[in-house]
C-alpha cells in the first residue's frame, strides 16, 4: 500500500470514528469548561492547584462566592486527567483534599461540556449534568492531618 493510500485510508477512519462517536452521545475531543465554586462561607478562601500530566495550572485563591475557570480539550485517547489540590483554614484548622476534577475515561457525564465543582464547608460537590441545582457530594475533606500547605502540596507534586 503507498503512503497516499495509508494517509487517505486513516482520513476516512477518522471521520468514520468521528461520525460515531458523535452518534453515540459524545464527541471525540470535545472542548470542556471547568468552573470551581467556593461555598465554604465569608470569609474562607479556598486556595486551588490544578494540574493534568501535560499542563500545571498553578495555584489560585478564590473568594467565597467566586469560581475558578479553564477550558481544555480532552486528548483523543480520552484519556485526559485534571485533579487539583484544594485548602482552606477552618478557624486555623488546615482543611484539604487532592481531588480528581475531570476523567475522560471514568466520567459518567462525558457527552457534558460543563464541569461545575462546588467546595463546601463538608466536602466537594457536583453539578449534575443539565440539572443546575442539583448537587452530588463526590469527596469529604481531610481535616487536621496535615499542619501546613506545604505538606499537602508535597503530596500533590508526586502524584
Amino acid at each position: 500500500m503507498s503512503t497516499i493510500q495509508k494517509v487517505a485510508l486513516m482520513f476516512i477512519l477518522v471521520v468514520v470514528i468521528q461520525m460515531h462517536s458523535s452518534y453515540s452521545g459524545f464527541v471525540v475531543n470535545m472542548k470542556r469548561h471547568v468552573s470551581i465554586a467556593n461555598g465554604l462561607g465569608p470569609s474562607n478562601t479556598l486556595t486551588v492547584h490544578c494540574r493534568s500530566k501535560d499542563t500545571d495550572l498553578g495555584e489560585r485563591n478564590v473568594a467565597y462566592g467566586q469560581t475558578y475557570e479553564w477550558t481544555f480539550r480532552d486528548n483523543l485517547l480520552e484519556s485526559t486527567l485534571y485533579w487539583c489540590c484544594m485548602w482552606w483554614y477552618n478557624h486555623h484548622e488546615l482543611v484539604w483534599g487532592n481531588f480528581e476534577v475531570h476523567h475522560a475515561s471514568s466520567d459518567g457525564h462525558t457527552y457534558c461540556q460543563n464541569i461545575v465543582k462546588r467546595a463546601q464547608w463538608d466536602g466537594l460537590y457536583y453539578q449534575l449534568p443539565d440539572k443546575f441545582h442539583n448537587w452530588v457530594k463526590k469527596y469529604e475533606w481531610t481535616r487536621g492531618k496535615q499542619s501546613n500547605p506545604n505538606s499537602i502540596k508535597a503530596v500533590f507534586d508526586n502524584r
